[in-house]
């Protein structure tokens, strides 16, 4: 049986990507993409 793993957190994904905290994260996702990430999620 194959099990799922839910995506990780925004907040573990920034840590994971070098980010200091979630809100510079947000604001350089938000910069590159044009929408949130959890908008980005959503579509």
């Amino acid at each position: 049986m194959l099990t799922q793993t839910p995506p990780p957190s925004i907040t573990e994904l920034s840590y994971r990507l070098g980010f200091k905290d979630t809100s510079s994260f947000y604001k350089a996702f938000k910069r590159w993409y044009q929408v949130s990430p959890k908008a980005y999620v959503s579509r």
